[in-house]
């Protein structure tokens, strides 16, 4: 999942007229709910699109080039709901033209309606630590299978990132957005592990981590400072949690 920046509120954009946008369609989809206890997959290529048990909450991300906190007036059930989506796509489609599939897919299924707008937040700026940035930075375009990130309690590992993709990911374990303010061009390796904030240590902790941000600055030499800057978020409108027959 990759961010957008939005400067300045943006009018109302109502779904039919995103629909007619769309240059293509999926020439075949099934959307339905996931058995509980489905294993997470995600998978593209230039004649179909797969996602096995994924919540709203990270496919409108994907689908719209937003990261997961400019989501506003989510409801619960987006975070908790899964679906698993099977669409067949027009041979030779680009991951842009999937992208705009699966927007109108999800406005059909799902009656997706939403606007977006500007508002002052909370955030930390992501900016380089004193002693500077301690990995090695490649200049060079992406390819396929760069950008992955694999994250999950305590740690996150990502393969070929941009700064903006690392920010993006340490928004997802901390209380507010995480704005990218490093100036890297490039690309990157990263493993950062850290402890919990919680109480409760749990199995796959690893006992002496620091806490996450002490962990930004001392393994990666970036800091997180807290700050309030104009966050550019996507507010939905409407959505339904059952989505329409196929």
């Amino acid at each position: 999942m990759g961010s957008l920046a939005f400067r300045g509120a943006m009018p109302a954009l109502c779904s039919i007229a995103l629909f007619a946008q769309a240059p293509r369609a999926f020439e075949a989809a099934s959307v339905k709910p996931s058995v509980p206890g489905t294993p997470s997959s995600f998978q593209t290529n230039p004649a179909a699109f797969t996602a096995r048990s994924y919540s709203l909450q990270f496919l409108i991300p994907y689908a719209y080039h937003v990261a997961v906190y400019q989501l506003a007036h989510m409801p619960q059930w987006m975070t908790s709901e899964k679906y698993d989506i099977a669409a067949r796509a027009p041979a030779g489609s680009s991951e842009d033209q999937l992208r705009l599939m699966l927007q109108a897919l999800l406005i059909e299924r799902f009656k997706l309606a939403f606007h977006r707008e500007t508002k002052e937040l909370s955030v930390y700026a992501l900016v380089p630590a004193k002693e500077g940035f301690q990995l090695k930075v490649e200049k060079r375009e992406k390819q396929e299978g760069d950008g992955r990130v694999g994250a999950g309690r305590g740690r996150a590992i990502g393969h070929m990132v941009s700064s903006p993709e690392l920010a993006e990911t340490l928004s997802l374990f901390l209380d507010r957005p995480v704005l990218d303010r490093t100036g890297i061009d490039g690309l990157f390796n990263f493993s950062l592990h850290w402890t919990p904030d919680d109480a409760e240590h749990q199995a796959g902790d690893q006992p002496g981590s620091p806490p996450i941000t002490a962990a930004v600055q001392e393994q990666l030499g970036l800091r997180l400072v807290a700050q309030r800057a104009p966050v550019d978020l996507f507010v939905i409108d409407h959505v339904e949690q059952v989505p329409a027959k196929n």
